[in-house]
């Protein structure tokens, strides 16, 4: 399987990837990094792809059992579906639960999901202690929105991703009941702005309310870079 450059899992990408493409819900898919690189290779990122062949590759990959990035003796952790939604409206909706039952059939692994789309989660799934989920908050409009319907799950580990953030973003509401929250600042050429007084209040939100925080990265023209927030490397993942 591809190890992951995103900072916070060990491996995205390839066949984690079996569903593809997507469609703008909210001001933080503006600038879709995605998007911009299905242009590179002239794919159309409005059209919806399912590969049940990648699906099975990724259920069945061995996933190496040390250097992973939450250190010594932790489980390998997949970042599903990072080119997409894994609940997008459309045609592929019907493996959404069934996916999730067969990755929590690979109890020595943790997967992530992230979605923009939590009204879209069924309400009859059966979470499995290693699926995590997540959505995406870039803003407090969204943060509203999404997060309360994030804690109507039954998901064991619940975050939340603020990135990018494009505003201050207060989360105290809702941190009695989330396990880890995931910050950081646009990336590319069109990047927008980002004030590093939000990431270091919300930082200290969750210092007060003993959630993992970690901070992904600053405002720069490339993915990951400026990854410490005022001198300090805030790494911190769910126990």
């Amino acid at each position: 399987m591809k190890r992951s450059s995103i900072s916070w899992c060990d491996f995205s990408g390839g066949d984690l990837n079996w569903l593809t493409g997507c469609q703008k819900v909210s001001e933080g898919c503006r600038f879709c990094y995605a998007e911009a690189i299905y242009k590179r290779f002239g794919r159309d990122f409005s059209i919806l792809t399912y590969d049940s062949r990648k699906l099975g590759r990724a259920l069945r990959a061995p996933y190496p059992q040390d250097g992973n990035v939450r250190g010594p003796h932790s489980k390998p952790l997949c970042f599903v579906c990072d080119t997409s939604d894994f609940f997008i409206e459309g045609p592929c909706a019907f493996i959404q639960k069934y996916a999730i039952e067969w990755l929590g059939q690979r109890s020595d692994v943790d997967w992530a999901i992230l979605t923009k789309r939590p009204e879209n989660i069924p309400g009859n799934i059966v979470w499995p202690d290693n699926v995590w989920l997540g959505v995406t908050a870039e803003n407090q409009e969204m943060a509203e929105k999404r997060i309360p319907l994030l804690l109507a799950t039954g998901a064991r580990v619940k975050f939340v991703c603020v990135e990018p953030m494009l505003g201050p973003v207060d989360l105290v509401p809702w941190l009695g009941e989330l396990d880890w929250v995931i910050c950081g600042g646009e990336s590319g050429p069109k990047r927008r702005k980002f004030d590093l007084q939000w990431p270091y209040d919300l930082w200290q939100e969750c210092r007060s309310a003993g959630i993992p925080f970690f901070y992904k990265q600053g405002s720069a023209f490339r993915p990951g870079q400026y990854d410490m927030l005022w001198g300090e490397k805030i790494k911190e993942w769910p126990r």
